[in-house]
């Protein structure tokens, strides 16, 4: 974690956190559960899409392969005037990296979230 907190102002976790050397820490955006058993099914790092062809996600990948689950990168672009999102461009991360982000619309998007949950069981 950075020493300046940029993004996540008022977060008082983090700027707690930011306080002492030697310590570390990323947020985790978003992990993919089973409803039933609260398995994790996927471990994905979010952020909104500027055009951005970069987005850090080492620990993200290093979460998903320990877990044995799928990792993703996933930019999402919203519709400021309907404030909803209107597509996504992902990238994999885990188990095995693409080589870039691809243009997912928010209802195949959807659909892999459905898959990952469907091939689980519990």
């Amino acid at each position: 974690m950075a020493r300046h907190n940029y993004f996540n102002q008022g977060d008082h976790y983090s700027e707690f956190h930011r306080q002492f050397d030697g310590l570390a820490m990323i947020d985790i955006d978003a992990v993919e559960i089973c409803k039933k058993c609260k398995t994790p099914l996927a471990v994905i790092e979010t952020a909104f899409d500027k055009g951005q062809n970069f987005k850090s996600f080492i620990v993200t990948k290093t979460i998903a392969d320990r877990l044995n689950v799928p990792g993703l990168v996933t930019l999402y672009q919203v519709d400021l005037e309907t404030d909803q999102i209107i597509n996504f461009r992902v990238k994999k991360i885990a188990p095995k990296e693409s080589d870039g982000f691809f243009s997912v619309p928010p209802y195949l998007y959807v659909a892999w979230l459905k898959r990952i949950h469907d091939k689980h069981k519990c």
